[in-house]
């Protein structure tokens, strides 16, 4: 009589893809691009040193889109600025002409007055003695008052067209200096997007256009500020009004005259 015996299941041997060996290193490969690729590290020297050099690029990315944040804020401190100076340059400029053509017309008045003092004179050369001294003390009294509107060291005529063209200068410079740093600003956002997408992308084509990008938008700065090219159309010399006027005033006394307050 046989004894019946428990037999065993038998171990199941791992079954292979049926692709074959070729199937399953491209599997491997497949497996270990997609563990770099959400950043699963698998310990090999060359993983490491990836990583290592990925993380360096970075940061040195980071730092360049810093840099390109401070300029940003300079041009637009220097977009703010020469705005505001050429606003209110233009607003002296209408003062001093407004000034002058004040003086200029209380100067007509004056001398159409002193005119017909002289001509009442020349009517009439029997006046009295006191009469005749009226007048002529009148119409010396105009014509000092014509000169002195005409030049008094401070705000006569000659001093205001100065002044006023010397606001005018500064205006027409500020206006130059305004478009570039305004296009400075925007080239340098254009280039802070190409590098932060060459980040996200892993494209050094992005971050190579970002740097050409950048370096544009940066003499266009320089050149807002120094303003190589691009001068006003019309330059005037702030002190020509003076000189022609004051031949005998010393340069500093002409400049303090000349000069543009802006507040």
């Amino acid at each position: 009589m046989k004894k019946n015996s428990q037999r065993r299941p038998k171990p199941k041997l791992p079954q292979s893809p049926a692709g074959g060996p070729a199937d399953q290193e491209g599997a491997h490969a497949g497996h270990e691009r997609e563990e770099r690729k959400v950043g699963i590290a698998t310990g090999t020297h060359a993983d490491v040193f990836d990583e290592a050099s990925e993380q360096k690029h970075d940061k040195w990315v980071a730092i360049f889109i810093s840099i390109l944040a401070v300029l940003i804020a300079f041009a637009e401190t220097g977009n703010t600025d020469t705005m505001k100076v050429a606003q209110q340059a233009g607003i002296q400029v209408n003062d001093n002409y407004a000034f002058y053509q004040a003086k200029q017309i209380r100067q007509g008045q004056l001398k159409v007055a002193s005119d017909q003092f002289e001509l009442k004179a020349q009517e009439s050369p029997n006046l009295p003695e006191p009469a005749k001294k009226l007048l002529e003390a009148k119409k010396a009294d105009y014509d000092k008052e014509i000169v002195r509107l005409e030049y008094n060291r401070k705000n006569g005529k000659k001093e205001l067209l100065a002044r006023a063209e010397s606001c005018e200068n500064l205006r027409n410079l500020a206006l130059a200096q305004h478009p570039f740093f305004d296009y400075s600003g925007a080239i340098l956002q254009i280039a802070i997007v190409l590098a932060s997408a060459s980040i996200v992308t892993g494209a050094r084509l992005l971050l190579g256009l970002s740097g050409a990008v950048g370096v544009f938008g940066i003499l266009l700065f320089l050149n807002g500020h120094f303003l190589v090219f691009g001068e006003p159309h019309e330059k005037q010399d702030k002190l020509h009004a003076l000189e022609h006027a004051l031949p005998l005033m010393h340069r500093w006394e002409a400049a303090k005259i000349a000069r543009c307050p802006i507040e």
